[in-house]
């Protein structure tokens, strides 16, 4: 092999190589694995993730916040490709954006059902930040007070179809919570709450 002209040569020492010693390159296969065990990723997830240009992004966010990996990990792979499909301009999208919105999830400020809301006013605002939106589309979570209100409204509401189908009408009443609540509920809040005021509806 010819030596490199373009650049002054250097000695490698016993330090450097020592440095070099110490940077562990992660196999493919090692990462996958740590990737399903560590963060509860299935297998598949972890192999759509382990190559993806934000998996360092995962992490970070991850190692930061307390949030479901899967979520994080299903709208940087899943979310951002369906949205580009459906014409949301997703390079605005950037990490910095992503960030913002999980920080938001996880400071309890925005339900993770108003992640989707966020990424279409995103794309289609990139002027706007993730606050400015949130304010705009008034999208904060809502307080105990707010969804119970709303919750008992729905349930007075359909008191004939929850009376008529009895327990079976669980589903379609948090449905329609979600629905009207526009993103600012949280899902499983919601599913447990209206499970417990419609079942005490049905015995009483």
């Amino acid at each position: 092999m010819y030596p490199e002209t373009d650049s002054p040569p250097f000695k490698v020492t016993k330090k450097l190589r020592d440095e070099i010693s110490k940077i562990i390159i992660e196999k493919p296969s090692e990462r996958i694995k740590r990737l399903t065990k560590d963060f509860g990723l299935s297998n598949v997830l972890a192999k759509n993730l382990y190559l993806h240009p934000r998996f360092e992004l995962f992490e970070k966010i991850c190692g930061k916040y307390d949030l479901d990996p899967k979520l994080v990990a299903n709208t940087i792979i899943d979310k951002i490709t369906y949205l580009r499909r459906q014409g949301v301009n997703v390079d605005n999208l950037d990490d910095k954006t992503l960030s913002d919105i999980f920080q938001k999830v996880a400071n309890k400020e925005v339900s993770k059902e108003a992640i989707d809301i966020i990424l279409v006013k995103k794309g289609k605002n990139p002027s706007k930040s993730v606050s400015e939106l949130i304010n705009i589309c008034n999208l904060f979570l809502f307080s105990e007070d707010e969804l119970l209100n709303l919750i008992d409204v729905i349930i007075q509401e359909r008191k004939s179809f929850i009376e008529e189908i009895g327990i079976k009408s669980i589903g379609p009443i948090i449905s329609e919570v979600m629905e009207r609540s526009n993103g600012r509920a949280d899902g499983a809040t919601v599913a447990l709450i209206v499970k417990e005021k419609v079942t005490s509806m049905i015995k009483n």
